[in-house]
């Protein structure tokens, strides 16, 4: 079961990393942003989830052993890594903003010459 688990929050992660990708690229759909964010958080959610179990076999235990009280400590690990980007974002936001808008800039240079 873990390593199942392990491989859909990777695949989560890859899909929202990919759809960010896709996402600056003109032509783009409408909510292909907000999807991408939507698949990264449902993989920091699980993560942190993972982190507030006090077993190695994390998700073994909250199906099968966990009780009330563990599922709430869940539940808050996971919302404290939701808490990460939002952070990451007040502390580097104004920097990445300037990464992504020169690299919008450069391609849409390169656009202009083909």
């Amino acid at each position: 079961m873990e390593t199942t688990i392990y491989c859909l929050k990777l695949l989560f992660f890859a899909v929202g990393v990919w759809m960010i990708g896709s996402s600056t690229r003109k032509g783009s759909k409408k909510y292909t942003f907000q999807w991408a964010l939507l698949c990264i958080g449902i993989a920091l959610f699980m993560t942190g989830v993972e982190f507030m179990a006090p077993a190695d076999q994390a998700w073994t235990y909250w199906f099968y052993e966990a009780h009330q009280d563990d599922y709430v400590k869940a539940i808050l690990g996971g919302f404290m890594m939701l808490l990460l980007p939002c952070i990451l974002m007040a502390v580097f936001g104004k920097d990445l903003m300037e990464i992504l808008s020169s690299m919008n800039a450069s391609s849409t240079t390169e656009q202009t010459r083909d």
